[in-house]
């Protein structure tokens, strides 16, 4: 182990002789101290390249061993240095392990907390199948050391692992007989992801085989507990049981299972890239069954944004979804797995996930609906016509700004302002979309607030013109569902919990978020304000 306090003072005048100035010896020592410390260095690995990281699943060993010299890593701004292989041993029992140097000593828990970012030197995350003695995952925790812990404690809780490039499903024939083995099979690209600093390139053959057709694991759950498990890689991406049809992962209530799908039916799978050492790209098991093209295709943006994780759902932030793929069963199908791959709404091949980059700056930005219409904001007679002026008022236009004008014109409102009361709320109506009338208007203007906790999901939030809820999700992953949507309703929702579980606000009935089944929260204070247009919600 090196000190890096110590390193100041180990060049003192008696290593600096009249002839030379400084000896040789000492040179290379002073560089190397100088690199260490021109930034700093709270916790992690110096370069994650001076080891390789193996794990041996027959006695359960973690192991790091140096590629050169040694291998430098930082505990609390202190630097240590191993120059021949370290390893633990990992309890024989069911979960997720974190393997991380405490000062000297490489240690592990099954308990995550932020104090592995934040100041151990983190080492990997293994999911351990006591049942099976088999690693679910092996992932690659080696982060550098010039990331301070706050960006990346700030990195993991909100974007967690960013798609780079690539790995796009190659080789597909949707809509093929399923007699035919490439009607249930594909390659992936190469490409690249990004867990905060550790650029993960994942290629064909290193060491996982991606060519079509690709040799993808599949996970699910199993047993009362939900347990993960790890069907070995194929060369067909999805799993089948029973008779031989295609499987789902189904959750009866009292356990976790494979529950063969009905003839004819379909299925998803979700495939994700990973920080996997040994296997980069993962395909998780649908969780639901479907019995038409149009409701898998329709129950894609749920399922991947609802999947029941489980004990995974620390690791959530560090999987990439890639894409996911419907699946139709059948007893008449020859194939292996009597399956074959549908064509989505579109006619794509699959459902993708992927958003590529194309360059830096913020998207335009989206115009909202204003009192109920969509689009520019310019008016014309067809927006107001005379009916909503009675023949006793004084307004002779055909538009609400002259009725304003009128309005402000007068002393009063009543039979001497010239306005009558019925075309006030008319024009009432017309301003605040039609979502109510005489106090029901102004009430419309204090919003409903609500707070809501873990216990309370999922809760679906009541009819309101505006909503504020907050919500504490301390104990797992709570749900909350918008109102039925109204034009010009409004919700704004905020995560107040510092703990990992998710807030996820999901649309009601069909409606999508932003586009999509719903939205995650993940760290405290989240959350955000949404607008209804009448059919869907969007981000004000």
């Amino acid at each position: 182990m090196a000190d890096s306090r110590e390193h100041i003072y180990r060049y003192d005048a008696s290593q600096i002789d009249n002839d030379s100035g400084v000896p040789g010896d000492y040179v290379d020592d002073a560089l190397d101290h100088l690199d260490e410390t021109k930034a700093p260095h709270e916790n992690g690995f110096r370069d994650p390249s001076e080891s390789a990281l193996t794990f041996d699943e027959g006695t359960r060993t973690v192991t790091l061993t140096p590629t050169g010299a040694n291998y430098g890593y930082y505990h609390n701004s202190q630097l240590y240095e191993v120059s021949s292989a370290d390893s633990v041993v990992l309890p024989d029992t069911e979960g997720l392990w974190y393997v991380y140097y405490d000062g000297a000593t490489m240690t592990y828990t099954d308990t995550f907390t932020p104090a592995i970012i934040t100041d151990f030197a983190f080492i990997t995350a293994i999911y351990w199948d006591a049942t099976n003695n088999a690693a679910v995952y092996f992932g690659d925790e080696r982060h550098g050391s010039t990331m301070d812990s706050a960006t990346h404690s700030y990195n993991h809780n909100t974007f967690g692992a960013r798609y780079d490039s690539g790995l796009q499903l190659t080789g597909i024939l949707s809509d093929a007989s399923g007699n035919l083995a490439t009607s249930a099979q594909f390659g992936v690209a190469n490409g690249v992801i990004w867990d905060e600093d550790i650029r993960a390139a994942i290629t064909d053959g290193s060491p996982q085989t991606l060519a079509n057709p690709a040799e993808i694991p599949m996970l699910y759950r199993s047993g009362a507990a939900g347990d993960w498990r790890k069907i070995s890689a194929t060369t067909f991406p999805v799993t089948t049981t029973g008779t031989g049809r295609a499987a789902w992962n189904e959750n009866t209530g009292a356990t976790w299972q494979l529950t063969e799908i009905g003839n004819n039916n379909f299925v998803l799978v979700h495939y994700y890239a990973t920080p996997s050492i040994t296997e980069p790209i993962i395909g998780i098991v649908g969780q639901n069954e479907y019995s038409t093209q149009n409701d898998a295709r329709l129950g894609a943006e749920t399922e991947i944004n609802l999947l029941a994780a489980g004990a995974l759902e620390t690791l959530g932030p560090e999987f990439v979804p890639l894409a996911t793929v419907i699946y139709q069963t059948s007893t008449s199908y020859s194939n292996a797995v009597k399956s074959r791959i549908r064509t989505t709404d579109t006619g794509a091949d699959y459902v993708s996930w992927l958003v590529e980059r194309t360059g830096t700056g913020f998207p335009a930005a989206p115009v909202n609906s204003v009192f109920g219409r969509t689009g520019s904001v310019t008016a014309s007679a067809s927006d107001y016509d005379a009916s909503q002026v009675d023949n006793d008022s004084t307004v002779t236009g055909a538009f609400v700004d002259d009725a304003l004008n009128t309005l402000s014109s007068t002393d009063g409102i009543g039979n001497a302002s010239g306005v009558a009361g019925g075309n006030l709320t008319a024009a009432l109506d017309q301003l605040d979309g039609d979502v109510g009338t005489n106090a029901t208007d102004i009430a419309d203007l204090a919003p409903q607030v609500l707070s809501k906790a873990f216990a309370d999901s999922p809760y679906t939030i009541p009819a309101a013109t505006r909503t504020f809820i907050q919500v504490n999700a301390t104990g797992g992953t709570t749900l909350i569902y918008t109102p039925t949507a109204v034009a010009g309703a409004e919700v704004s929702i905020i995560k107040t919990d510092a703990t990992a579980a998710q807030v996820r606000l999901l649309g009601s009935s069909g409606a999508k978020v932003n586009g999509v089944a719903g939205l995650i929260f993940g760290s405290q204070w989240s959350g955000g304000t949404y607008w209804c247009d009448g059919t869907d919600w969007f981000a004000k």
